[in-house]
């Protein structure tokens, strides 16, 4: 089994769960073509991560909507997968895969995520799931969640327990002294949403 993997959008989040995936789905040998364009997806190396059942393939970010609905398109029209997982935007991030995904023959898996309501009612997203064989929804809640085909899943990290360092050595790789306490906050959006934040 083929699968390809479509985590297009900007940032960190679709790259991780993509790599997550990918990950999962290689250790069960499975072979993965994951498809992002992402920036930060030069700072990965796919191989590793993949290793040689998987393929990183990135679509430069600074590409137009059309050059990047294209480059998808191109990656559809391949014969070499068995099966399309797309994340988070089952019609594409921007609409290029409304008109090819009720007509792929292959099986097809939306990673549905806590979309905003007023974007699942716009774009018929409802009506649209039914494209899909599966709904995986990885560790939060989301509109379609109690949808005959939606199978929820624990919270996807790219890294598995026992590959996390040694606390030791995690501190030292990060600079901190061993007694100074390290707190880490994270978070994902747009700089318009950290801007609205209460102070």
């Amino acid at each position: 089994m083929r699968l390809l993997i479509y985590a297009l959008g900007g940032g960190w989040g679709h790259l991780v769960r993509g790599l997550a995936l990918g990950r999962a789905a290689v250790r069960r040998g499975l072979r993965v073509r994951l498809l992002v364009n992402s920036p930060f997806a030069e700072r990965v190396d796919g191989l590793r991560e993949l290793g040689p059942l998987g393929e990183l393939r990135t679509i430069p970010a600074r590409l137009s909507r059309e050059a990047q609905a294209r480059a998808v398109w191109r990656a559809l029209d391949e014969p070499d997968w068995d099966a399309l997982v797309v994340d988070s935007f089952p019609r594409g991030l921007g609409g290029e895969l409304a008109a090819r995904i009720p007509l792929l023959e292959r099986p097809r898996v939306w990673v549905h995520r806590d979309l905003n309501p007023d974007y699942v009612a716009r774009y018929g997203l409802r009506d649209f799931a039914e494209h899909f064989e599966l709904l995986l929804i990885p560790g939060e809640d989301a509109p379609l969640a109690e949808h005959p085909r939606a199978l929820r899943t624990a919270p996807w990290l790219v890294r598995d327990p026992h590959e996390r360092l040694p606390r030791a050595e995690a501190r030292r790789a990060l600079g901190v002294e061993d007694a100074r306490p390290l707190l880490l906050v994270s978070g994902a959006g747009v700089a318009s949403e950290g801007a609205a934040a209460p102070e």
